[in-house]
Formats: structure tokens, sequence, C-alpha cells
């Protein structure tokens, strides 16, 4: 999964595999310290090759042969990932034009949303509104009301 050789991979920290680096060992300390493991946690993962994975891991303490170690099991849920990116863009926008839908709209022309746009970037809004475009779809169909759009 990782690329790796059985030796390399053996000679690997954690800090080394995962993206956060050196700060997930906190978060692995605490880990160590939980009888019976933890619940799944979510990490993005490097392979010996650069590209990265989704997984999600389970982990905790054992000791075989009077040595503390930690067990992990890993799974890869890159593919998970993808497809709930793809359900969140769905839910907030448009699937023909790709822009954001009236919720999402609303959602982030609230007042504290605004606050946060006008500190982070210019932006411009265009509002047009297309009086009788029923008729258009009705009268044309709707592919030529998705060419007018």
């Amino acid at each position: 999964f990782y690329g790796y050789n059985h030796e390399t991979m053996c000679q690997k920290h954690t800090w080394e595999i995962n993206m956060l680096g050196r700060r997930v060992m906190p978060i692995m300390h605490e880990i160590s310290h939980l009888p019976g493991g933890h619940k799944p946690l979510n990490f993005v993962h490097k392979l010996a090759d650069g590209s990265t994975r989704h997984v999600q891991t389970y982990a905790g303490p054992i000791e075989i042969y009077g040595d503390k170690l930690m067990l992990c099991i890993v799974h890869d849920i890159t593919e998970q990932k993808r497809l709930e990116e793809q359900l969140e863009h769905a839910a907030h926008h448009d699937a023909m034009t790709g822009l954001l839908n009236r919720r999402q709209f609303y959602h982030i022309t609230e007042p504290g949303q605004m606050q946060h746009l006008a500190i982070a970037q210019d932006y411009s809004l265009l509002l047009i509104d297309t009086d009788r475009f029923k008729h258009i779809n009705d009268l044309y169909g709707h592919s030529k009301g998705d060419e007018v759009l």
C-alpha cells in the first residue's frame, strides 16, 4: 500500500508517513495511554512515490515480549473521501452551470460570511433576472434554455 519494502517500512516513524508530520506525536502519545485503543481517526498519509491517500486508523497500545508498542490498523478511505467531496459539491452547486445553488449562495452571503469574504479576497456579484424563463423552456425546449443560461 505505502510502496516501501518491508525493511524500510519497519524503520518508518508515524510522523514520516502522516502528513501532519511531527504534529501527530501528541495524538499518538494520548492514544498510547488509552487502554483498548481509540475511536477511528482520519488522516492523510504520504506514500513512497509522494502521492497521498486518505486513511482511517485504529490504534492502541500493546505489549509484546515486554516491549511496549502501538498496534495500528489502517484502512484506505480515499475513494470514500472522493465520493463525499462529489456529494458535497453536488449539494452546493448547480449541475448544469457549476455555480453555487440558492441554498449555498444564501449561506455564504450571511452577514458573518460576507465579512470573511471581504477580508480573504476580492469578489464581484452579478445578479441576472431572466423574465419568463419558463416560457423559453416551454417554447424552445430545455436544451435552448440551457444555452440561454
